[in-house]
């Protein structure tokens, strides 16, 4: 697939091509503002190809057969405008962070629905604002290499293998909601979100969460803990949660009592 010089082209939908390369020739549509690639056979995808599309604002690659993600080394620097990118539906198992770093206008990042077992490197997107992993095959997250984001208000990590909270959440101190529901995790830490003066809900559902530490009160702007079907029997109700979700059931403003919950199924 060749493309000619082309102004005037602001959006490219490729799909159910036998591509095995994202064409080169995309750097002659200087215009171009949206790109989906779907239902291709590129195994690998080559960041940098994107790097010439000043205008680029949406980089869409779905059900492909990605493999691996290659681009510039640590501490390029790109002028490039893209805000969205999503990877999903592929058979991806590790990304580097790093990666994404010459996109500094990045405020969506969304890799769901691949086999990502691992994550590595340093997420530097400082414009970043909603981050989706739903549907991997992740074990653990470390936030610790990370910049602090201060701009994320969305973490999205539900239909993972997690075991345990993520650590150095405090990387991200304004982000207002947390989705780790269905995952693993058995112990729930509540000094992990000590520094997380934002945050409104917590979504841990379908777990096997059956022990708490209480090193930390629960953020005082928390208003909806989702905690039903876990291995907890009770739990105390901190006084400024509105809301909180136990065995599908929802027991409004009940501060400072103990929520009794259905651990029978553990």
């Amino acid at each position: 697939m060749i493309f000619e010089a082309n102004a005037h082209l602001h959006a490219l939908d490729i799909a159910f091509a036998p591509l095995a390369a994202v064409p080169s020739t995309l750097a002659k549509l200087e215009n171009l503002k949206q790109l989906v690639i779907s239902v291709t056979h590129i195994a690998e995808l080559d960041l940098t190809v994107f790097y010439p599309l000043k205008e680029l604002l949406h980089l869409e690659f779905t059900q492909n057969q990605l493999a691996s993600l290659v681009g510039a080394p640590p501490g390029e620097r790109v002028a490039s405008k893209v805000s969205k990118i999503l990877i999903r539906l592929n058979p991806l198992t590790t990304v580097d962070l790093n990666l994404f770093a010459p996109f500094g206008e990045l405020e969506f990042l969304d890799l769901t629905s691949n086999r990502i077992k691992s994550l590595s490197g340093s997420l530097r997107a400082h414009q970043l604002k909603h981050i989706t992993l739903v549907s991997n095959a992740l074990r653990k997250l470390d936030l610790c290499p990370w910049d602090v984001l201060g701009s994320v208000a969305w973490l999205e990590l539900s239909f993972n293998r997690l075991q345990q909270i993520p650590a150095c959440l405090q990387k991200l101190p304004n982000v207002t909601e947390l989705l780790f529901d269905h995952n693993r995790i058995t112990h729930l830490p509540l000094e992990s979100f000590a520094d997380l003066a934002q945050l409104r809900e917590l979504h841990l559902t379908f777990n096997e969460i059956a022990t708490i530490s209480f090193g930390a009160p629960l953020p005082h702007q928390l208003r909806r803990l989702e905690l039903f079907h876990n291995c907890l029997c009770d739990f105390p109700m901190p006084s400024n949660l509105s809301t909180l979700l136990v065995d599908g059931l929802q027991a409004h403003g009940a501060g400072n009592g103990s929520a009794k919950l259905n651990c029978s199924h553990c």
